[in-house]
């Protein structure tokens, strides 16, 4: 009898129970990227390709974050691996993990998901031809005190480390986390926008996720984080599992709304997905690519839904 097709692999993070990527369009494999990569095309899009001996010496072009950031599409997207940038705009169809995949990083800095994902590839070496530089250290910033604690939370660049007060769930697979600000002082993220949340898991691998406050942008000394405990997944079983060890017994599996909690370092930084108002006229809202509504939460609100367009670019 005949026999099947062979289908054709591609390669996928090593967690279990995570979906397996979608095949590769035909003429779009590691093999036709090499091949294009020794041709005379420009892959930075004419940024200018920074010269391996140049990036080594330091010599070479230095982008902020903030310059990354404003490339943050599938028509131009770049971003950070070890410190290097690149515009993967060219390469992005030849990604064996999909282009969604690629996109959790677009515009920031991608060296955690990358090594969580696939720690054993060279991304120097695949992605060589489309480096246009090094990332420029950004200026650190002071720390808010007394009257600067009234500005926002967040900062674009820099982690900053936030209290857990409390936890409560929310659900069979989902739990609350409430963290502590100071009086009167907001997270600083709008509609449409998310942060960007950094833990540890038990084997010192860094995490990286983003996430969507539910607590309103307008919540002042705290602000909420609803987690959807994902199966498969790595960070939302280690925040879900902690939140409910460390919920009070007297409490029945939810911590007080004024408890506090055992320490887990949990750093943040944002806001991402800024929405572009009037994009697409005068009282619609287009979301970068990267935006979401409730990320990571496992929630969608109609009522938010209502004022958001598809068509993001």
């Amino acid at each position: 009898p005949p026999q099947a097709p062979l289908r054709p692999q591609v390669m996928g993070s090593r967690r279990s129970g995570k979906a397996r990527a979608p095949p590769l369009e035909t003429g779009f494999s590691q093999l036709h990227w090499m091949r294009l990569t020794t041709s005379a095309e420009d892959q930075t899009r004419g940024v200018g390709l920074a010269d391996p001996d140049d990036v080594a010496a330091g010599r070479c072009a230095r982008w902020t974050l903030e310059e990354v950031r404003r490339h943050n599409c599938r028509h131009d997207c770049w971003m950070v691996l070890r410190g290097l940038v690149y515009n993967v705009t060219s390469y992005m169809r030849y990604h064996p993990g999909s282009v969604e995949e690629l996109m959790r990083s677009a515009g920031d800095d991608g060296t955690a998901l990358f090594d969580e994902a696939h720690p054993y590839v060279n991304a120097e070496a695949i992605l060589e031809s489309c480096c246009v530089g090094l990332l420029a250290p950004p200026a650190a910033p002071p720390e808010p005190t007394g009257a600067a604690a009234s500005g926002p939370a967040l900062h674009p660049d820099s982690w900053r480390s936030f209290h857990l007060v409390s936890a409560s769930a929310a659900g069979s697979e989902s739990v609350l986390l409430r963290f502590q600000l100071a009086d009167g002082q907001r997270l600083g993220v709008a509609l449409g926008e998310h942060v960007q949340l950094r833990v540890q898991s038990p084997n010192g691998t860094e995490l990286h996720r983003a996430y969507t406050p539910v607590s309103g942008h307008k919540a002042a000394g705290y602000f909420e984080l609803l987690v959807f405990r994902v199966d498969g997944g790595i960070a939302s079983p280690l925040l879900c599992d902690f939140a409910r060890g460390a919920a009070a017994p007297e409490t029945g599996g939810d911590a007080s709304p004024g408890a506090s909690v055992p320490a887990l370092k949990v750093e943040l930084r944002g806001p991402r997905g800024h929405p572009v108002y009037g994009a697409y006229g005068p009282s619609k809202l287009r979301l970068p690519s990267h935006a979401r509504l409730c990320g990571g939460s496992g929630v969608f609100t109609f009522t938010a839904a209502g004022f958001v367009t598809a068509g993001s670019d």
